[in-house]
């Protein structure tokens, strides 16, 4: 895993930023499973109990075979990236978690992609404004 910067999981949602997070997995038959536990931040006092909070759903990529004006290594046993008008972007990612080396990656469409639900609502528990200070 590899994250895009330093994480303080104690601040506060109000004065975090977002996160981008790279989780490596390996296919076996095609398939994978990857659970990820989540922190979610702490919230600004509210007149409600919860907070509806969007959860981005994850983006799936794998790696790819992408060399300009050169024909595909078949010893690779990878894709061939394409980055013609109608096909997903190219990344250059690290290869794996150690990041010792770069990649080509390409997209995969998911079930929420299909679904056109790129996200999750979670509600997550608020202080309430009207409670004071003693």
């Amino acid at each position: 895993m590899i994250a895009s910067s330093y994480m303080d999981t104690e601040k506060p949602a109000a004065v975090s930023s977002a996160h981008t997070v790279l989780v490596y997995s390996r296919l076996q038959d095609y398939r994978a499973t990857v659970e990820l536990p989540l922190h979610l931040r702490y919230q600004a006092p509210s007149d409600s109990l919860y907070k509806a909070v969007p959860v981005l759903a994850p983006r799936v990529l794998v790696q790819c075979w992408y060399q300009p004006d050169e024909i595909a290594n078949s010893a690779t046993h990878l894709p061939v990236c394409t980055n013609g008008k109608d096909t997903p972007s190219v990344l250059k990612l690290p290869c794996d978690a150690t990041a010792a080396k770069y990649c080509y990656w390409t997209p995969v469409k998911t079930d929420t992609e299909t679904t056109g639900s790129n996200t999750l609502q979670v509600d997550i528990p608020c202080g309430l404004k009207d409670h004071t200070i003693l």
